[in-house]
């Protein structure tokens, strides 16, 4: 019998073996205390965030689907009904789900958040009531709170205040500021567009302003409201602001609009008739009306969709399409300065490019824009770059970019203008920064072709040769973004585990070796900026000396004693061989990539792969995507452990109780 007890006691020692880290990882970045002051000024504090939430608005509802997190809704308002709220994911929720939230209906409200609880759904410490911010829905939430219901009401007046509802919704969810942030960054991306398109002064803006119409009473947009607010950050000035009067709106006549002669007029999305029945009121044909979607101001990420369409509808030459995302670049004047110090100015993003440099054929691979390459120089070629895009490109495609073929590229690129496949004016020539290519470069700029070059010495050199193509052929910032996020992330990493200084880096040096000579980095290169931004320290550094390398016998390494040799990509051996030759096998020499000094994204491979070098124990696999990615590799390796050492304890466990039987 004592056997069968200490079984029992061996199999759950084991499943909490499993079973608790398993919970601990579920919340590894959410778990601190929370903090929300409503719209009516009242504190909601949680200590995590909310397990349940009741979407007593559509505009939580549809906030809720847009972070991804509907799921955590246990009750809805019945606005929230498909057959009101034509949300798609609202269709086929049984009717149970709902109920009216007013306050004739409060105590229906009440009893139904009660039953919840009794029914073991509802938790009042952990799960948050989303409300409407109404004075006459507050005996609602007052009673609700008097029972011990945590309730947090919105009632924004603005833009800015529907990005705060969606950040608040987000925090206490427990996402991240992902869609807030994005909806903040469209009105920034409006406003610095319309800045750098030299419209940035009243006179420059549309006229605009804002109408609703019922009950045959007109009434037009003051200020204090989301709806005006669309005029403002979609670059209207609202010509029917009164300073007058302070409430959002006031009643009129319709030959108030006509006196006041805007070029736009926002009608109310809730108007029950069209734009042009609207428009025939005003009786005045200039007067462009156009009607607003009803849930662009209904407190949600709608909003944003709102306010890009007026954008688009006030500034059609500036603003089309779809909404931008984070990153995407301004579309305006561009205005890039060279490694040579040369500013070459674009009315807008290169309609084609010459990629005179295999950096910037990877480099237009990886943002997706290779399709605006007319001419690659020969050292692109697929057998000279092994660029796999590059593989079956006619060899028309190509031209040697050197002194001594200069007259050739410059012909090369004189067709191109004379086939029409060129224009001097919208058109960009990429090249290297080299000294001896000046002449190339300045005769074509002589013959009217903008040349941009690039000669970074450095690895955010590299991210800036990246983000300034990006720039120029109007994509987004997405590449360089990451290759500045991988350096933050493997910096911020070696600080967290106190490697922040000298003492407890590891040391390593960069060699290079052609002609039976040795070079040791000393710095202002990338290769030794991987060294540094890998978390290590550069031995091979010399303050007496100012160029980036300098001559050096094998004795030198030895005298230096690092830890690692990065070995220049261009050597002709392996890294055996070079090693060979230093004579000592405590130093690990690795060979790098030759594309990870070629000005081009790959710089952040070979950067990640350095580090994973230096600090196997902090850095392994795929770089990560975001802060959160390595975290929960991290959890879920602690996890399976875990989950292994638990099943190792429950083997044992049994195979002790067999043994016990048998001698028994």
């Amino acid at each position: 019998m004592r056997f069968q007890r200490a079984i029992v006691t061996l199999m759950v020692l084991a499943l909490l073996t499993v079973a608790i880290p398993v919970a601990t990882q579920a919340n590894n970045s959410n778990d601190a205390a929370i903090s929300i002051t409503d719209s009516r000024g009242v504190t909601t504090n949680l200590t995590g965030p909310a397990m349940h939430v009741a979407s007593f608005g559509a505009f939580a509802t549809n906030t809720l689907v847009d972070i991804g997190m509907l799921n955590k809704a246990v009750i809805f308002d019945a606005s929230s009904e498909f057959n009101k709220s034509a949300i798609p994911e609202m269709y086929g929720m049984p009717a149970s789900k709902f109920i009216t939230v007013s306050s004739t209906n409060k105590d229906a409200v009440v009893q139904k958040m009660l039953d919840l609880v009794d029914d073991g759904v509802w938790n009042k410490s952990t799960d948050v009531i989303f409300g409407y911010g109404y004075s006459y829905l507050s005996p609602t939430w007052a009673e609700l709170e008097g029972l011990g219901f945590k309730v947090i009401t919105f009632y924004p007046n603005s833009y800015d205040g529907i990005v705060q509802v969606v950040h608040d919704i987000e925090v206490v969810i427990g996402v991240d500021h992902e869609l807030s942030d994005w909806m903040r960054f469209v009105k920034e991306y409006i406003a610095e567009t319309l800045s750098l398109n030299g419209i940035d002064e009243a006179s420059e803006f549309v006229t605009a302003i804002y109408a609703s119409y019922s009950s045959n009473t007109l009434k037009l947009g003051n200020s204090g409201s989301v709806t005006v607010d669309f005029i403002g950050s979609a670059g209207g000035i609202n010509i029917a602001e009164d300073a007058n009067r302070t409430i959002p709106t006031y009643t009129a006549d319709f030959s108030a609009i006509l006196q006041l002669s805007p070029e736009y007029v926002l009608l109310d999305g809730y108007y029950s008739g069209t734009a042009d029945e609207f428009s025939n009121l005003i009786m005045d044909d200039s007067i462009t009306v156009y009607k607003l979607n009803k849930s662009w101001n209904s407190y949600c990420p709608d909003a944003t969709e709102g306010l890009w369409t007026i954008a688009c509808l006030f500034y059609p030459e500036h603003f089309q399409g779809e909404v931008p995302v984070e990153g995407q670049p301004i579309i305006g004047p561009i205005s890039v300065t060279d490694s040579r110090g040369v500013t070459t100015n674009l009315t807008a993003p290169a309609v084609h490019v010459a990629s005179f440099g295999a950096f910037a054929t990877n480099t237009l691979i990886d943002i997706g824009m290779l399709d605006k390459a007319v001419i690659f120089d020969a050292g692109s070629e697929f057998n000279k770059s092994a660029i796999p895009e590059m593989y079956g490109m006619p060899a028309d495609r190509f031209v040697t970019v050197s002194s001594a073929n200069k007259d050739m590229v410059v012909q090369t690129m004189l067709d191109l203008v004379d086939n029409g496949r060129w224009n001097k004016s919208s058109d960009v020539v990429f090249g290297y920064g080299y000294a001896y290519l000046n002449t190339v470069w300045s005769d074509l700029e002589e013959y009217g072709f903008k040349v941009v070059t690039f000669y970074p010495s450095s690895y955010n050199g590299i991210v800036q040769v990246v983000k300034d193509i990006e720039t120029i052929t109007g994509t987004n910032h997405s590449v360089s973004a990451r290759m500045v996020f991988i350096k933050d992330y493997i910096a911020r990493t070696l600080t967290d585990h106190g490697i922040d200084n000298d003492t407890e880096r590891v040391t390593a040096l960069y060699a290079s070796y052609s002609s039976e000579t040795l070079k040791i980095g000393n710095n202002g290169s990338v290769t030794v900026d991987f060294i540094n931004y890998a978390g290590g320290l550069n031995v091979g550094e010399d303050g007496d000396k100012t160029t980036p390398t300098y001559s050096a016998d094998f004795s030198a390494i030895l005298q230096l004693n690092p830890d690692f040799v990065l070995l220049d990509g261009y050597y002709a051996g392996s890294a055996d061989d070079f090693k060979a030759m230093i004579n000592d096998d405590d130093v690990v020499v690795y060979k790098l990539n030759r594309s990870w000094n070629s000005y081009c994204p790959d710089a952040t491979e070979g950067l990640w792969s350095v580090a994973c070098l230096f600090y196997p124990d902090l850095f392994e696999g795929q770089p990560p995507v975001d802060w959160d990615d390595q975290k929960n590799d991290a959890g879920a390796d602690s996890t399976m452990i875990y989950v292994i050492v638990g099943i190792v304890v429950v083997v044992v466990a049994v195979a002790a109780v067999l043994l016990t039987r048998r001698k028994d």
